[in-house]
């Protein structure tokens, strides 16, 4: 279910991950999760917060995808730390979709990628969290909006 988990701090891998939601329903032999309201995931510095979320498992049990959801009070919400000296890197959206396989997210919704003071806005945004390469798509008259704050102070 981690969305960027290969993005984030390696320690994090290897962190326990602990899941609560209000509904959980996952059937092992047909290799599909659902989990249903107030959906909280943590393993070590990255968190998500989502108001539903669907996984697929190949017949290794390994993930295919990942699909979390907000509501209409507030979005789907992952954040990591990507390096120790650097801010937490959040990204919200009203669905995230993440395919580790592909090394692809897909943040559809109203997108939004934070670090620090630097923003990038757009209707769609995939990251692949092996080359970082971040590009958008515009949706009806939408268009992207990248801030980039030079000079970081930590």
């Amino acid at each position: 279910l981690t969305p960027f988990s290969s993005f984030a701090l390696k320690s994090d891998r290897l962190a326990p991950v602990s899941l609560n939601a209000d509904y959980v329903d996952f059937n092992q032999k047909a290799h599909l999760g659902e989990y249903k309201g107030n959906i909280i995931l943590n393993q070590g510095t990255s968190h998500l917060r989502a108001h539903s979320a669907t996984t697929t498992l190949d017949e290794k049990n390994q993930l295919i995808k990942a699909t979390v959801i907000g509501n209409k009070h507030i979005q789907a919400h992952f954040w990591t730390t990507t390096e120790s000296n650097k801010p937490p890197l959040h990204a919200y959206a009203d669905k995230i979709t993440y395919y580790p396989q592909k090394h692809l997210v897909r943040l559809t919704g109203h997108a939004r990628i934070i670090q620090g003071k630097d923003t990038f806005h757009a209707p769609i945004i995939n990251f692949n969290t092996l080359s970082h390469q971040i590009n958008a798509e515009k949706k009806g008259q939408e268009r992207t909006k990248i801030y980039i704050q030079s000079g970081h102070h930590q």
